[in-house]
């Protein structure tokens, strides 16, 4: 999977950690990372069909118009956000043809 999203108060940027993407190799050791969750944190995971979407030219969506997206719709729900996300990605697909999975999950710190 790629990367998630973490965005918390101003910021907004994937969390990255170096070693083997989760799920790739059977028993894999994975480092880990812990935040302190911060009400109003929003936390977004998705698959790389999100991500790596083309359009007609062959150009990959990528993470980085992923967090613009997260940012233009920071105030809505989850459920908003993810649906942002998948018409912001079919929009820059254009006539391009789905070529993989697409998943999306949006969690926001409520408490």
């Amino acid at each position: 999977m790629p990367y998630p999203i973490r965005c918390s108060g101003q910021e907004c940027a994937a969390i990255e950690l170096p070693g083997v993407p989760l799920g790739s190799f059977p028993g894999t050791t994975y480092d880990e990372l812990q935040f302190a969750l911060q009400k109003g944190d929003l936390y977004v995971f998705f698959t790389d069909g999100i991500s790596e979407a083309t359009n007609e030219a062959g150009v990959e969506f990528g993470t980085h118009r992923i967090c613009h997206v997260i940012e233009g719709h920071a105030d809505e729900t989850p459920r908003g956000i993810v649906d942002a996300i998948f018409s912001e990605v079919t929009a820059f697909r254009g006539a391009q043809s789905q070529t993989d999975d697409m998943t999306v999950v949006a969690v926001r710190i409520t408490a």
